[in-house]
């Protein structure tokens, strides 16, 4: 995880303008922090209770980023998208 998020984090730092910027990096920290904790072979109580609680900041945050961040923003898909 450590390596995904170095390098992750940099590339997408202020490619937004604020306050959707930070919403995309705690977004991105959150998904890199979820994948490290499914990847592991054997889970404790602890790291049951861990990724429970990432899932719920995960979810939280996608929501956030759904509702406040993607409408600022006019896309449109690629022709080759769109004929897909």
């Amino acid at each position: 995880m450590i390596y995904v998020w170095q390098c992750a984090l940099p590339v997408f730092e202020n490619l937004l303008p604020e306050p959707h910027n930070s919403q995309a990096q705690w977004l991105l920290f959150l998904l890199c922090h979820w994948h490290a904790l499914a990847k592991l072979c054997m889970h404790t109580d602890y790291t049951l209770d861990i990724m429970e609680h990432t899932t719920a900041q995960l979810a939280q945050q996608m929501c956030n980023f759904s509702s406040e961040t993607c409408p600022a923003f006019a896309t449109k898909e690629l022709c080759h998208e769109a004929e897909s």
